[in-house]
């Protein structure tokens, strides 16, 4: 199989997959040393979790870095995963402008309970308001 056929195989794959399941996986990657005393995490643990869990080599650029058209690829499923997390208020983003400014996820008390949870998909489900999710 060529490159393009395998990337192509990737991001269906994550396409396929259940947004709640992802977010949840993604979490617990993200956050699984973090407490209330530390909460902070830098967006780009959220992008390479995703990454990591699609199969996708984010960082394989020259010098190790992110490929352009991987990284945009990427970006609808690390955005969709923030989404779900504040959305069942377990972690929030927020951006901070200047030289020193970036993009940052927080943990949330109720996320702590996420981590402590035996089914961490079904936590999630349960914190999230009735919407209808595929």
């Amino acid at each position: 199989m060529d490159e393009a056929a395998d990337e192509y195989a990737t991001f269906a794959g994550l396409y396929q997959t259940d947004a709640v399941e992802l977010a949840a996986m993604a979490f617990s990657r993200v956050f699984a040393d973090a407490t209330m005393v530390d909460p902070k995490r830098v967006m780009d643990q959220v992008d390479r979790a995703v990454a990591d869990l699609g199969g996708v080599d984010l960082y394989s650029g020259l010098f190790g870095t992110a490929k352009s058209a991987l990284w945009d690829r990427v970006q609808p499923y690390s955005l969709e995963v923030v989404l779900l997390w504040q959305q069942a208020r377990v972690a929030a983003r927020r951006t901070t402008p200047g030289q020193y400014g970036g993009a940052y996820v927080f943990l949330l008390r109720r996320g702590e309970q996420l981590l402590q949870a035996s089914d961490p998909v079904g936590a999630l489900r349960g914190f999230l308001p009735g919407s209808e999710l595929r």
